[in-house]
């Protein structure tokens, strides 16, 4: 492992980061918030609501927005019937005294977001550990005021270069994703949404909870331009990671040492290529959400969430490969056989009860259109998947889970003696988490192992009792 890394071109790159942290510090123990205005006209009512040392302010108050030149914001804000005009501003910073309710200051940003571009930068605290060193081949080392070097990230989105990096502060670690090329603020946002929701499904862990957000008018970020602090939903953590890091985690000791050639290494352009499908494809970018989401879904929910994602996959897996999936290839000779048919139907109009003719016309006019099954089998087959029995069966079983039928076909499932029904589900579960982990990864092109999940977390099962403990794909 050593070795491997030492042969790696590691490219040293300074960081400032300390004017960074006392934004982070700021937001931390001030009594400030930011509101970020949308280019939607709607109204905000809401109140002041104290977490901590932190607040966070949804107005007792009325906004409206007005659309102003090239996606710049002409707005005002209504408050304790006083108001207060924001031209050519996005941002706008709330502030408050210690009674709340009574007295709010108004202050704007000098920031105009929309037109101009900036660099920009994303602070996130982390709430768990990721080692991406481990997990990603190729990092350069990255410099701080601070005195300290860790590993740095790369990857690229429209053609510019974002770094990914993690540091810590006051015994607490961040994540940093910075925009080493100008841009608009709205679209920093989602790229780094995409690199976020990205690392989520190498990692297993989704961040988001909170972040900070400042803009500087050079890639150095020595100068503080504009600080936001924005709220987001909770994180997402899946019960394991589906890509081996730490040959600890699955070998003794003993053996553990001679394993890391088994250990998953990610190139940075299969990362690249698979955050800008996500940022390219609703499609993709809505099953990856789905997905992080329902891995921290109870069992009884989970099966029917991921049974959704199973369809997006596929739907852009066709999406790439339309003809592929159609029964008849040549739309001439399938508009010909359709054109036959129809001409059937006079004959047989006696024959119809009502409404029957209108029912078979819509059916020969998806006569090439695959089924919903041959659908899922051909997308699996062009990334290159061969399906064992019981992961057949789990596509069979999607209407099931679906449609929340108590019935669950399980004629490939031998389980030890008494155990309870729920296996079963638990056991369907796992076979469809795992399937999606491999149509994912083959969608960027990963070659490599990945972590058997039925075996690792749950080996009472006859069917995978031969199975290794990672798998290749």
């Amino acid at each position: 492992m050593a070795g491997f890394r030492e042969t790696l071109s590691r490219m040293q790159i300074q960081k400032n980061v300390i004017e960074s942290f006392k934004v982070v510090d700021l937001f931390q123990t001030s009594q400030k918030c930011i509101f970020t205005f949308d280019t939607i006209n709607k109204t905000e009512n809401g109140e002041v609501i104290k977490n901590d040392n932190k607040h966070i302010v949804t107005f007792d108050a009325i906004a409206d927005y007005q659309s102003y030149g090239n996606k710049i914001f002409s707005s005002s804000i209504q408050l304790n019937q006083e108001r207060f005009y924001c031209k050519d501003s996005l941002i706008t910073t709330i502030s408050f005294d210690n009674i709340p309710l009574l007295r709010y200051e108004v202050t704007i940003s000098n920031m105009c977001c929309g037109k101009k571009s900036n660099f920009y930068r994303m602070i996130l605290p982390l709430e768990k550990d990721i080692d991406l060193c481990r997990l990603f081949d190729n990092y350069s080392f990255c410099f701080n005021e601070m005195g300290w070097s860790i590993e740095l990230i790369k990857t690229y989105i429209e053609g510019r270069e974002f770094h990914i990096f993690i540091l810590s502060n006051k015994g607490k670690k961040y994540i940093f994703l910075d925009c080493m090329a100008t841009i608009d603020y709205e679209k920093f946002y989602d790229h780094c949404v995409c690199i976020l929701c990205s690392l989520g499904i190498l990692t297993g862990y989704f961040i988001e909870n909170e972040c900070f957000i400042i803009s500087s008018n050079d890639s150095d970020f020595s100068t503080i331009l504009y600080k936001e602090f924005r709220p987001l939903r909770e994180s997402k953590f899946a019960i394991y990671k589906i890509l081996p890091d730490n040959p600890y985690n699955f070998f003794p000791s003993n053996e553990a040492k001679n394993k890391y050639n088994l250990m998953a290494h990610i190139p940075s352009d299969i990362f690249t290529k698979l955050v800008n499908k996500t940022n390219l494809s609703l499609t993709l970018e809505n099953s990856l959400f789905i997905f992080l989401e329902s891995l921290s879904y109870p069992l009884d929910t989970q099966p029917a969430c991921l049974s959704v994602v199973l369809e997006g996959l596929c739907n852009y897996v066709r999406g790439e490969n339309e003809k592929a999936f159609k029964p008849i290839p040549n739309k001439t000779k399938a508009n010909k056989l359709k054109e036959e048919m129809y001409n059937l139907l006079d004959a047989y109009q006696s024959e119809f009860a009502i409404d029957g003719r209108a029912i078979v016309e819509k059916r020969i006019n998806d006569i090439n259109s695959p089924t919903n099954r041959s659908k899922f089998e051909k997308a699996i087959e062009l990334l290159g998947l061969k399906l064992k029995n019981y992961e057949k069966e789990a596509l069979m079983n999607r209407n099931t889970f679906l449609h929340c039928t108590e019935e669950l076909k399980t004629d490939f499932i031998i389980m030890k003696k008494d155990s309870p029904e729920y296996l079963k589900l638990f056991f369907a579960s796992q076979v469809l988490i795992r399937l999606l982990y491999k149509m994912i990864l083959k969608i960027i092109g990963y070659e490599g192992n990945i972590v058997n999940i039925l075996k690792y977390n749950e080996d009472s099962f006859v069917s995978i009792k031969n199975e290794p403990m990672l798998i290749r794909i």
